[in-house]
């Protein structure tokens, strides 16, 4: 499963925030590209998608290209 991150107000320093579900938990996806179409359906740009992270649910490792 796959998870979504962003670095807080788009700067790498920052911590990461995750994208959620309403009760709070992190929203999982079966792949990235489930992900990028959630992403793309609820608005968010090519440029806003370049700078997602998308991460292995089980061990939080950013997945390789």
């Amino acid at each position: 499963m796959i998870i979504v991150a962003r670095h807080q107000e788009g700067i790498g320093l920052n911590p990461l925030e995750y994208l959620l579900n309403e009760d709070g938990t992190e929203k999982e996806f079966e792949s990235k590209e489930r992900a990028i179409e959630f992403l793309k359906s609820a608005g968010a740009s090519e440029e806003d998608i370049y700078y997602m992270r998308f991460l292995d649910a089980e061990t939080g490792k950013e997945l390789e290209e």
